[in-house]
């Protein structure tokens, strides 16, 4: 499977396509990019942020429940 989207890429703040997806209209996208294409839930931003804390920003509980479930992130 060819992926169409590089998972690694940053812009100039250091934000991931990941990071991008943890908006509430984005939880379908997020999912598939963590479990379908194996995006590393660990990338920061230029600031330290990660994707749990953007979802945290974005009042996104669906992905908040997701990263403490699945992906072992302590709330």
């Amino acid at each position: 499977m060819r992926n169409w989207v590089n998972l690694k890429t940053q812009n100039n703040n250091g934000w991931t396509a990941l990071h991008f997806a943890c908006s509430k209209e984005s939880s379908e996208m997020f999912i598939y990019m963590t479990e379908i294409l194996g995006a590393d839930l660990k990338l920061k931003n230029l600031h330290g942020w990660s994707v749990f804390h953007k979802a945290a920003f974005d009042d996104n509980s669906y992905i908040l429940t997701y990263l403490r479930d699945k992906a072992g992130f302590c709330i």
